[in-house]
């Protein structure tokens, strides 16, 4: 069904329903409605344009190739992540390191850009704590940072990123927590050491 004036969008189910029983558009509905988001969360978790690109395409191409193992009743959205997580992750792991990429290309980092407005001090100050708070993030665990990534950075409730992570909610929360502290403790050391 095209996009009609005054008329709600279909949920994603609906819309994975429709794939199910073969609507193409169904798929392009999809990947219009969160190709921007699942990219953004490639990108701060992989740091490469890319690799962001090449993964969100990939992820709809499994979508695709999988739509008759995803079960209505549950929530799209984490599906789909799930499917975005475990490509991301053997694409970390096909990288061979240990620690996780650098954000500093990301061209989202124009929330601790400086203002033109601002003095060059100000200005200087925000990008010395914007490089604080990548690094710091940058240096979580893999778990925590997913789960800081989907939370903070996508805005997705806990339920949903416990259905990604396949893991419990209360782990989630336990992750979120842990996360927090770390970076608490780095930005405030970072803080006392400048």
């Amino acid at each position: 069904m095209p996009y009609q004036e005054g008329v709600a969008s279909p949920r994603a189910e609906e819309l994975a329903v429709r794939l199910q029983r073969g609507d193409a558009g169904a798929l392009s509905a999809l990947f219009d409605r969160y190709q921007e988001p699942l990219f953004r969360f490639l990108l701060r978790w992989l740091g490469s344009e890319e690799e962001a690109e090449d993964l969100v395409q990939e992820t709809f191409v499994r979508v695709y190739a999988s739509i008759l193992t995803y079960s209505p009743e549950r929530p799209f959205r984490p599906w789909l992540y799930t499917i975005a997580k475990h490509l991301a992750w053997k694409r970390l792991r096909q990288r061979q390191r240990e620690s996780w990429v650098s954000l500093d290309e990301s061209p989202e980092l124009g929330e601790i850009l400086p203002d033109p407005s601002e003095g060059p001090e100000a200005a200087l100050d925000r990008l010395e704590v914007g490089a604080q708070v990548r690094q710091a993030v940058e240096g979580l665990p893999e778990e925590q940072r997913l789960v800081f990534l989907l939370h903070h950075y996508n805005g997705l409730p806990y339920e949903e990123i416990a259905a990604i992570c396949e893991c419990p909610v209360g782990t989630v929360k336990s992750r979120m927590h842990y996360a927090l502290v770390t970076l608490r403790r780095r930005l405030s050391f970072a803080c006392a050491a400048s």
